[in-house]
């Protein structure tokens, strides 16, 4: 259905919608909207009073919150039954909106970290984690990949991180652990030399970082083959 001007105080007074619904339905801006009710002699509601808050997000449906939603958003976050995700997800907003929402009513807002304990009251395990690889950390290792295997790598490596350059001295001084053997491949099962290298314990949870593997692979197996672990193959 399309609207006109004429429209708008039937919009605004019967069917209740604010100035930014009707400026949405008549394609006007909300200045606009506003001015036509005052040059005719209308009196505009007040916030409160509108009891509706109209969402402009690309890809999103438009949608009006009533007074009644956006007490009811409000007791849900401050009883912690709903992060802010959660309740943009409910209400079909988003996140900047509904934080808009809140910090208007006064609400304290929570850290991410604490926003994070409120979607997962639980913890962040398996699936739930950023870092989840379809359980590849569940797969065992290889039989070959024992302590003397892992001491000729660190050994052959110089026990120093092929990543950022710190000795396994510093590992054990800053951490109490020695330097990790990686697999390259990230195929626990490819316990092949050329395939392992040594890295601290802080760089070989930095390249398990999710869509990062593919680039580490390439930049270690390239690495290797500069220090002729591996054999490079003829162009």
């Amino acid at each position: 259905m399309k609207y006109i001007k004429s429209d708008i105080p039937r919009l605004y007074f019967q069917e209740k919608k604010n100035a930014s619904a009707i400026a949405l339905l008549v394609g006007m801006s909300v200045s606009g909207v506003t001015w036509y009710l005052r040059s005719h002699g209308y009196k505009l509601r007040s916030r409160g009073e509108s009891g509706a808050f109209v969402q402009r997000k690309r890809g999103r449906q438009r949608m009006d919150i009533t007074v009644a939603d956006r007490e009811e958003m409000v007791r849900l976050y401050i009883n912690r039954e709903g992060s802010v995700r959660q309740l943009a997800s409910r209400y079909r907003l988003s996140m900047g909106a509904t934080r808009s929402i809140l910090v208007w009513r006064g609400v304290k807002m929570r850290t991410s970290s604490e926003g994070l304990k409120v979607r997962y009251p639980s913890g962040r395990f398996g699936e739930l984690h950023g870092n989840w690889k379809n359980g590849v950390s569940l797969l065992p290792y290889g039989k070959e990949f024992t302590e003397r295997l892992k001491k000729t790598i660190r050994e052959r490596d110089g026990r120093v991180c092929q990543r950022c350059g710190k000795t396994e001295e510093e590992e054990i001084r800053d951490r109490q652990q020695r330097l990790c053997v990686n697999h390259i491949d990230f195929d626990k099962s490819n316990c092949a030399p050329e395939n392992l290298n040594t890295l601290c314990n802080v760089c070989n949870i930095k390249i398990g970082a999710k869509g990062k593997r593919a680039y580490w692979t390439k930049f270690f197996q390239e690495e290797q083959i500069k220090r002729g672990i591996i054999a490079s193959t003829p162009s």
